[in-house]
């Protein structure tokens, strides 16, 4: 399979050509595209929650919280794909330095819900408008009609996906 010159160097990047015995992947550009667009959200997401103190671990769960407040412990493992007992630990730490707090379900003692603190509110918020910047930076001049398409394909990307042998998990497909 022959490369152009935008394919061997996306973003920056020499892509080298496969072994002459390897199948090429049809567009390598998307995908790494993709991921690089990835990484600059990351990137800005790790800064701000470098700028607090806050831990890695914390991240997710903040986020989850900040579009959802007031869920259970079990409703975050789902959403953050993270093991409840790893949920568990982490939102006890999390209360421990003020992020959160749990409070028993008024119709279920035995389940607790999970809130912001005024602490953990303002980092979610942060992160939230971070997030909305740089979606402006990244999606300034691109058309309405451009962006319909983008959202099309990867749909078809993850319908692609979740119906392949290689899906993750059951919640996949």
């Amino acid at each position: 399979m022959a490369y152009s010159s935008l394919e061997k160097n996306i973003f920056g990047r020499k892509i080298n050509a496969p072994h002459k015995n390897v199948r090429a992947p049809i567009t390598p550009t998307a995908v790494t595209a993709m991921r690089e667009v990835a990484d600059i959200l990351e990137a800005n997401l790790e800064n701000i929650f470098s700028q607090g103190d806050v831990k890695e671990g914390y991240r997710h769960i903040l986020m989850v919280l900040g579009m959802e407040d007031g869920i259970s412990q079990l409703s975050i493992a789902k959403q953050t794909s993270l093991k409840p007992s790893t949920v568990s630990i982490a939102l006890k730490k999390m209360e421990r330095e003020g992020y959160i707090t749990r409070v028993n379900d008024s119709k279920d003692m035995r389940m607790s819900r999970v809130y912001l603190t005024e602490m953990g509110l303002d980092v979610a918020n942060r992160a939230y408008a971070m997030n909305e910047n740089i979606g402006n930076i990244l999606l300034s001049g691109i058309s309405k009609e451009d962006l319909d398409t983008v959202m099309t394909v990867v749909a078809k990307m993850k319908a692609n996906y979740a119906a392949s042998e290689y899906a993750v998990n059951n919640e996949d497909k």
